[in-house]
């Protein structure tokens, strides 16, 4: 009984809700990541984190968007 009012507090689905956009940032980040390796051909750490700092996912579908059309990973980071 105790579990089901857990379950159906606010606080509870506030928590679920928060740690299934994390997952979901998360999953778009990595993709991200390895799309970026592959269009660029190297690493770099420095814009790597500017990456992992965004926590927006609107964000982070308007670089999926622009990735085909940068040329580096400075020119993707940092387009308008």
């Amino acid at each position: 009984m105790l579990d089901s009012v857990m379950r159906d507090s606010a606080t509870y689905q506030g928590i679920l809700n928060e740690g299934r956009l994390e997952g979901r940032l998360e999953g778009v980040r990595k993709l991200l990541l390895r799309q970026a390796r592959k269009r660029f051909k190297r690493s770099n750490a420095a814009a790597e984190a500017v990456l992992q700092a965004i926590t927006d996912m609107k964000n982070l579908e308007r670089l999926g968007e622009r990735l085909m059309d940068a040329r580096s990973w400075t020119d993707w980071l940092n387009m308008p």
